[in-house]
């Protein structure tokens, strides 16, 4: 399972937010882990979040959280944009 982890520096930065615009990042978010939770709040359009072995889809204004050390992907619902943070 190594071979998913995303290097972070997270003594450096041991908070981060930014808004992710799936039209202009490299998507879908394949599966990885890290040692840091990881909260997504959907803000526009619906997301499929794949979490260890359960699945779900993401509509605007949910949220889910990833636990630390946990494997999980992200990618689109429908056609539509898809903006989260």
């Amino acid at each position: 399972m190594s071979f998913l982890f995303e290097k972070s520096n997270s003594l450096n930065t041991p908070i981060e937010c930014f808004i992710f615009d799936a039209s202009r990042e490299v998507f879908p978010v394949r599966p990885h882990w890290h040692y840091f939770c990881e909260v997504i709040y959907i803000l526009e359009g619906s997301a499929h979040m794949q979490y260890n072995d359960a699945s779900f889809i993401l509509k605007e204004k949910d949220m889910i959280l990833f636990h630390p050390r946990t494997v999980h992907s992200i990618s689109a619902a429908d056609a539509g944009s898809l903006k989260y943070a």
